[in-house]
C-alpha cells in the first residue's frame, strides 16, 4: 500500500514536472513568436507609411484632375438641358412632384438624358478606377517585395524563409475584407459600383463607391452630392426671369465639372484609406503566420 503510493506520487511528479517543462517551452516559444511579429512589423510599417503617403498627396488629385476634364466638356454643351429645365413644361412637372425626392429624381432624369448618362459617368469611373487601381497595385507589389527582402533576414535567423510569392499569399487576407466592405455596403442599401464581379484589388477597392438615386438612374453619390446644389440653385430661381435664369443655370453648368472633381476625390482618398487599412492588417497576419512557421514550439 506504501508503495503503491510512493508509486504513484513519484509518478504525479513527473507528470507535473513534464507539464511544468511542457509549459515553459510553449511559454517560450510563443514569446519568440510575439517578439519575431512584433520585429518583422517594425521593418514592414515604415515601408508601409511611406508608400500611403504617397498615393494620398498623389492618386485623390489625379482621380479629380481627370473626372473634373471629362465632365467640363458635356456640361459645356448642355445647351437643351437649360432650355428644358427653364420651359413651363418642366416647371409644371416639378410642381407635379410631392416630395422633394421625387422633383430631385425628375430634375435628374433630365441631367442624365440631356447632359451626360448615367452609363456614361459610371464607365468613366470604371476607366479611372482601373488606372488608379492598377497604380495601387504596383506599389503594393512593390512594397511587398522590399519587405520580403527585410523580413526574410530575420527568419533566417530561425532556419526559415519568406516565401517567393509573397505578395500573393496575402492577397486572400486583403480580399476577405473587400468581400466584407461589398456585403456591409450592400445590406447598407448603398449599392457599391463594383457589381458583382471583382477585378484586381486596387480597382476592386476603388468601385465600393456607392450609387444613389433612383434604380434606373442610380448615379455615384459623389455624382449626386455635386449635382445637388445644382439643384437646390434651380428650385431656388424658379420665378426669375427667364433670360436671367437661362445664364445663371449656364453658369452653375460651366463649374459643375469642379464641384465633381472636388467629391470624386474625397471618395478617392475614402476608398484608398480604407484599402491601406486592410492591406496593414494583411501584413500583420502575413508576419504572425511567418512567425508560427519559423518558431517551432517542439
Amino acid at each position: 500500500m506504501i508503495k503503491s503510493r510512493r508509486e504513484f506520487l513519484q509518478a504525479a511528479a513527473l507528470a507535473g514536472g513534464a507539464v511544468a517543462v511542457g509549459g515553459a517551452i510553449w511559454g517560450q516559444a510563443a514569446y519568440a513568436r510575439r517578439q519575431l511579429t512584433q520585429k518583422l512589423m517594425s521593418e514592414a510599417l515604415p515601408e508601409l507609411t511611406q508608400k500611403e503617403h504617397a498615393e494620398l498627396l498623389d492618386l485623390p488629385v489625379k482621380g479629380r484632375e481627370e473626372i473634373r476634364t471629362w465632365f467640363h466638356a458635356p456640361c459645356l454643351n448642355s445647351t437643351e438641358f437649360v432650355y428644358e429645365v427653364c420651359s413651363n413644361a418642366f416647371v409644371e412637372k416639378l410642381s407635379a412632384c410631392k416630395t422633394d425626392y421625387l422633383k430631385e429624381l425628375c430634375f435628374l432624369n433630365a441631367f442624365v438624358g440631356k447632359v451626360v448618362s448615367q452609363t456614361e459617368i459610371l464607365n468613366r469611373v470604371q476607366v479611372i478606377a482601373e488606372e488608379i487601381g492598377g497604380k495601387l497595385d504596383r506599389n503594393w507589389a512593390t512594397c511587398c517585395q522590399r519587405i520580403s527582402a527585410k523580413w526574410d533576414i530575420h527568419v533566417k535567423t530561425h532556419g526559415s524563409t519568406v516565401p517567393v510569392d509573397f505578395t500573393n499569399r496575402m492577397e486572400p487576407f486583403i480580399r476577405t475584407s473587400l468581400d466584407e466592405a461589398v456585403r456591409s455596403a450592400t445590406v447598407a442599401g448603398q449599392r457599391p459600383a463594383i457589381g458583382d464581379t471583382i477585378a484586381s484589388v486596387g480597382k476592386s477597392a476603388l468601385l465600393i463607391l456607392p450609387l444613389r438615386g433612383h434604380p434606373a438612374v442610380a448615379i455615384p453619390l459623389f455624382a449626386l452630392l455635386a449635382l445637388r446644389h445644382l439643384f437646390t440653385f434651380v428650385m431656388g430661381v424658379l420665378n426669375s426671369r427667364v433670360g436671367e435664369y437661362q445664364r445663371a443655370i449656364s453658369e452653375r453648368l460651366s463649374l459643375l465639372g469642379n464641384r465633381i472633381g472636388s467629391e470624386f476625390e474625397a471618395e478617392i482618398r475614402s476608398r484608398v484609406e480604407a484599402l491601406h487599412g486592410w492591406q496593414e492588417a494583411a501584413l500583420r497576419k502575413a508576419a504572425e503566420s511567418q512567425a508560427r512557421d519559423a518558431v517551432s514550439i517542439l
